[in-house]
């Protein structure tokens, strides 16, 4: 009998730890991919910052607007919006699964004992509200 409750007990342990290795590992991924998604919306939110600043510095000079390379920075511009917006999106769906993952019994009971939060999303206000002045975005 005592070697049967050992038996049972090691078979939990077991379990046990092959969920949390899985749950630590799906993490881990799900984590990296916002990272990425991250870096990348980083990027375009630079960019678009840096046109932002040539297009203000090019609406002052009146003759640059007819100007070729000047309709060629808007519609730049126009083609990094749209990047943004398809960036914007990844980066949500990215921390939804996240979110969903950690909400998820039994996940969200590891969660609360490893101290794991849900992320939040990146929102339209945070992108109008983001806008070059003076070299800060």
């Amino acid at each position: 009998m005592p070697h049967l409750i050992v038996g049972i007990l090691l078979s939990i342990i077991i379990v046990i730890s092959g969920w949390l290795i899985y749950f630590y590992n799906s993490i881990t991924n799900k984590k990296s991919r916002i990272e990425i998604e991250g870096e990348q919306l980083n990027m375009l939110l630079n960019n678009r910052a840096e046109l932002i600043r040539l297009i203000k510095i090019s609406e002052h000079y009146k003759y640059l607007s007819s100007d070729e390379d000047f309709v060629k920075l808007k519609q730049r511009f126009a083609r990094l919006e749209e990047k943004l917006e398809e960036s914007i999106q990844l980066y949500n769906n990215a921390v939804t699964i996240y979110n969903k993952f950690i909400l998820t019994f039994p996940n969200n009971t590891a969660a609360v004992i490893i101290g794991i939060k849900e992320l939040p999303y990146f929102n339209d206000e945070l992108k109008t509200s983001i806008i070059y002045e003076g070299g800060r975005i």
